[in-house]
């Protein structure tokens, strides 16, 4: 591999050396000629050619080096991401699989001794295990429904059209502030009056409602009742951006660019119910329909995620 990479990086100056033994060689030639000076000027130009071209050689191949490991790192990147997640989706279904196996194991064993000695199985026990067997079974099915809805969302056809992004927040704070876990917090809506309501964005309305809505359910589930939940958006030149922010646990700040990951969860709130799959959903879904999004946080003082989306193209 060595002697490769030597071979091509000398490849590269060829061309200059080959225009300048030509340069050599007119020169030879015709020094005794009249035309001394013709052959010189023209042994000249030989020389800067051949320069140029593999000046213009080594140039390319220092871009294609550089791409070459933009590429690779983007894959070391990707592949690292793949591995952070199996680990984590191992975690997810070792957890529930083994407290399952543990109460299978544990009415086997309470079938086999109240049939051997002719007893009442114990039904208070009994009902316990078979609770917490259902409760593991069902988290299983959550995480596979989601991861499910995840990959959909990656590969979902999109229906574009033009969006009233301030009819459609209307919507969702409305459904958010009917979910009991909202009637307990203070959500307020700011848009733009005047001089005009914001631009419609083009978008998939159906999957935009989804990721707002993930977001809002999120904050609903990390903030405590009193707390404000605040969904703002307004006019950014191409864009519409949307802030949804709130005065809840917040996000340690090690950990805030991890939290996009699939199946990360922050230390702060293992002790909540939930996948972490929420935040990737939200990624996933605002990337697709062309716009960014960026989280800040601060640890015990709230969280707030941004989101800008593009506007529809004027008529």
């Amino acid at each position: 591999m060595n002697r490769q990479k030597l071979w091509k990086q000398i490849l590269v100056f060829i061309p200059a050396l080959i225009c300048t033994g030509a340069a050599g060689v007119l020169g030879l030639i015709f020094h005794d000629y009249p035309v001394l000076h013709l052959s010189i000027d023209f042994g000249s130009l030989l020389i800067l050619a051949g320069i140029l071209l593999s000046s213009r050689l080594l140039i390319a191949r220092f871009r294609r080096t550089a791409r070459d490991k933009a590429v690779q790192l983007q894959l070391d990147a990707v592949k690292d991401e793949n591995k952070q997640f199996l680990l984590r989706l191992d975690h997810e279904l070792k957890n529930p699989i083994s407290t399952i196996r543990t109460d299978v194991a544990h009415l086997e064993q309470l079938c086999s001794s109240g049939f051997a000695h002719e007893v009442d199985f114990p039904e208070d026990e009994m009902q316990q295990t078979m609770a917490r067997i259902t409760s593991q079974s069902a988290r299983l099915n959550q995480l596979i429904s989601d991861l499910r809805k995840l990959a959909e969302m990656e590969t979902y056809v999109l229906d574009w059209a033009s969006v009233d992004i301030h009819y459609l927040l209307e919507q969702v704070v409305e459904a958010v502030r009917e979910n009991p876990y909202g009637e307990c917090r203070q959500i307020t809506l700011s848009l733009p009056g005047a001089p005009w309501h914001l631009p419609e964005i083009r978008a998939d309305e159906d999957l935009l409602y989804i990721c707002l809505r993930n977001v809002l359910d999120n904050a609903l589930k990390y903030t405590q009742p009193g707390n404000s939940i605040e969904v703002r958006a307004h006019e950014n030149r191409h864009s519409v951006q949307i802030e949804i922010a709130d005065n809840g646990i917040g996000i340690p700040t090690e950990e805030l660019h991890k939290v996009w990951g699939k199946l990360y969860r922050a230390q702060n709130v293992r002790a909540f119910p939930g996948n972490g799959l929420g935040l990737s959903m939200v990624q996933v879904i605002v990337s697709r329909l062309n716009g960014n999004c960026e989280l800040r946080s601060r640890d015990g003082e709230g969280t707030v995620l941004i989101m800008n989306l593009p506007c529809s193209p004027e008529d």
